[in-house]
């Protein structure tokens, strides 16, 4: 009823998040002794952690667009790939900044929750790209100069429209 927590056998690095919260709700910030944890946080084993603090946002982000192809060329298999425009959060696996979404038929996409940031969005094949991949700095390297680079701020679910990569 006070809205606090307590979690107990909880150790090595972990991301925390709120669950079962309603639609458009997300983790805006975690903070552990007012020290910033939102992409992660080293719960050694043994020890005892308090302060920690979850602050969450009820305005959605998100994003959506279509993909298609350059020209009039028919709709190919694709997915569309999203990442932190900075490279540094490349390949860690516990942010939650990066994103593989296949469209629907007619090329519509969508990502729901995401956390407001720069994100690059580039579309290609899927037999191109596997969820592996995600995590891969390397991969995201090599797609980072094609890829568009995209604002998405709170509350806002901005749309983007994604011709498919094939170089």
């Amino acid at each position: 009823p006070d809205l606090t927590f307590e979690l107990a056998g909880v150790h090595g690095t972990a991301v925390l998040r709120l669950g079962n919260v309603p639609d458009g709700w997300w983790t805006r910030t975690v903070r552990v002794a007012r020290v910033d944890a939102t992409d992660g946080f080293d719960f050694a084993a043994g020890r005892t952690v308090v302060g920690v603090e979850i602050v969450v946002s009820t305005k959605g982000s998100g994003l959506r667009g279509h993909v298609r192809t350059a020209g009039p060329s028919p709709p190919v298999d694709a997915v569309v790939i999203g990442f932190d425009e900075d490279a540094r959060r490349w390949g860690r696996p516990v942010v939650a900044n990066t994103f593989m979404v296949r469209p629907t038929e007619d090329g519509a996409w969508a990502i729901e929750r995401l956390r407001p940031g720069t994100y690059r969005l580039i579309a290609v094949p899927a037999a191109r790209a596997g969820d592996e991949d995600l995590d891969d700095p390397e991969f995201l390297e090599s797609l980072a100069p094609r890829a568009r680079s995209v604002v998405v701020t709170e509350g806002e679910t901005p749309e983007v429209d994604i011709v498919v990569d094939q170089p």
